[in-house]
């Protein structure tokens, strides 16, 4: 029977350690579901499941043998900035002959990486098949 993987020790709010490591057959880019237990489902009387309260995907970006490193793999989009570049030298300028364009606009997008939902220690996790 699979080891059940769980929060043992909570980081920060976008970082978090699983009890699996390369033991399990943990690599670093496997990605994981961390969630929660909620309440028991029940239909007609008949229970059908456990609610689970997702709380984030994590990636794994470090693997010791026995316990994996988690980041948070949801960004939130902060905007961009742009940059702008203006040749400063007559050979520069060469380049952009022929375009109608005497500077070069780059785009940076500014992304965040977005905290867990309330994660806690003893939260799940289950590896996601990509």
């Amino acid at each position: 029977m699979a080891k059940e993987a769980k929060v043992v020790y909570k980081v920060a709010e976008d970082k978090v350690v699983i009890n699996l490591g390369s033991d399990d057959g943990i690599m670093i880019g496997d990605k994981f579901l961390i969630y929660g237990l909620g309440d028991k489902i029940i239909d007609d009387g008949e229970y059908l499941e456990t609610l689970e309260l997702t709380k984030g995907v994590g990636v794994a970006v470090h693997v010791q043998k026995k316990i994996t490193t988690l980041d948070s793999d949801t960004y939130i989009d902060e905007g961009s900035t742009t940059e702008i570049i203006t040749p400063e030298s007559p050979f520069a300028k060469l380049s952009y002959l022929g375009t109608g364009f005497s500077q070069k606009k780059i785009i940076h997008p500014k992304k965040k990486r977005e905290k867990f939902d309330k994660v806690e220690i003893g939260d799940f996790a289950r590896r996601l098949d990509v």
